[in-house]
């Protein structure tokens, strides 16, 4: 099998494992890339130290700088077609919007996923479609291994 990239989005704590996972890419004298994606924390690591010795550094050229602590917001045109839900889960379930939202996206697509509030015990989200037996699509839903219940809000 060809393997033409590995990319290293949580980095191993020895070298030798990295080393054999960037490895990966030049099976039997194929050629590849081994991309790292380094925090500041792993920068420190033994393997970080190794990779920044043995790699060259990529800086992208055309950045814009983004705040990414102000969640991120679609706009959505008062015009459009939203259904708003209510699930019986939150803060106190230890409910994250990442658990919402991942379980929402094995049933919507993501563009279809609108504003998102957690509550104490529910959480409200507007979703992007208007379907009249929206609901169905909730059958079985589970947030964290736990089947949560889903109803509709009347705005």
């Amino acid at each position: 099998h060809e393997l033409s990239h590995v990319i290293h989005y949580d980095i191993p704590i020895d070298t030798e494992t990295f080393i054999h996972r960037s490895g990966r890419t030049a099976h039997q004298g194929d050629e590849g890339i081994s991309i790292s994606l380094l925090t500041p924390e792993d920068m420190k690591s033994e393997v970080g130290m190794y990779i920044r010795m043995h790699s060259q550094a990529y800086t992208p050229q055309d950045t814009h700088p983004v705040d990414l602590s102000i969640p991120y917001q679609k706009k959505v045109t008062p015009s459009a077609q939203v259904t708003h839900i209510l699930i019986r889960a939150g803060r106190n379930d230890k409910i994250r919007p990442k658990d919402i939202i991942g379980a929402l996206c094995t049933i919507f697509s993501f563009d279809e996923i609108g504003t998102l509030e957690i509550q104490d015990r529910f959480s409200t989200v507007t979703i992007l479609s208007k379907e009249d037996d929206i609901l169905s699509r909730f059958e079985d839903f589970t947030i964290k291994g736990k089947r949560r219940k889903v109803e509709l809000l009347n705005h």
